[in-house]
């Protein structure tokens, strides 16, 4: 008896590691195909700054490939991205880093010593196209890292869907407006317009030549 029960449950415990691995395989296959290269421009010779910049470096390729799904590789020079290879770009520059007041933001709190960080960001398409250039920024009263994390993550939002749109310049996703097109004309108005246009001939009130002009600019919007 206790030998059946430990052979059902093997059995079972089988079948949920194969129905796992069934399913979870095309999520890793659907991640694979997506690359990004991250470049990052620190901006500033500073301590902070540059403390910044190693951290937020690290965290977003953690962000994009945890979060996203994406294959990321850090490149220390944008000459390294090479567009024609299937791969997406990001570069990142710190603008403006102000780390505020550590102490104050613990002996005073409410807001004191807040620190503030503004970047700029693109995302450039495997040929080449520049799909996102965007700035952006935030402050807080809180822990530093909380900058480099809110931000990281609010390129991963943007770029999501401009990669799942494909490699589209932001002209070129724009959707040509439709074509004018014009209504035939009404025979009704034209048999009046040719019958207003003799009468005034017949008076005299138009030469021959304008007459058989005026007529057939009517006949032509037939």
């Amino acid at each position: 008896m206790h030998r059946n029960t430990r052979i059902i449950k093997s059995a079972l415990l089988f079948a949920c590691c194969f129905l796992f691995i069934c399913c979870s395989g095309p999520a890793r296959g659907a991640r694979e195909s997506r690359s990004i290269a991250v470049y990052l421009d620190r901006g500033g010779d500073d301590k902070a700054t540059k403390q910044m910049g190693a951290w937020m470096e690290g965290d977003i390729k953690n962000v994009l490939a945890r979060r996203g799904g994406y294959n990321v590789r850090i490149i220390s020079s944008r000459d390294e991205f090479k567009s024609g290879q299937g791969e997406y770009l990001v570069t990142l520059k710190i603008i403006r880093y102000n780390p505020g007041s550590k102490a104050a933001r613990i002996i005073v709190g409410f807001g004191a010593g807040y620190a503030s960080l503004d970047i700029h960001y693109e995302l450039i398409g495997p040929s080449g196209n520049t799909l996102i250039s965007k700035d952006d920024g935030c402050a807080t009263s809180l822990d530093w890292q909380r900058l480099g994390r809110k931000l990281n993550e609010n390129i991963l939002a943007a770029i999501q869907p401009r990669i799942a749109a494909g490699d589209l310049s932001p002209e070129a996703a724009v959707t040509p407006a439709p074509a004018k097109t014009t209504e035939a004309a009404d025979p009704k108005n034209i048999a009046e317009q040719l019958r207003q246009l003799e009468e005034l001939h017949e008076q005299k009130l138009i030469t021959d030549d304008e007459y058989k002009q005026k007529r057939k600019k009517i006949l032509d919007t037939l």
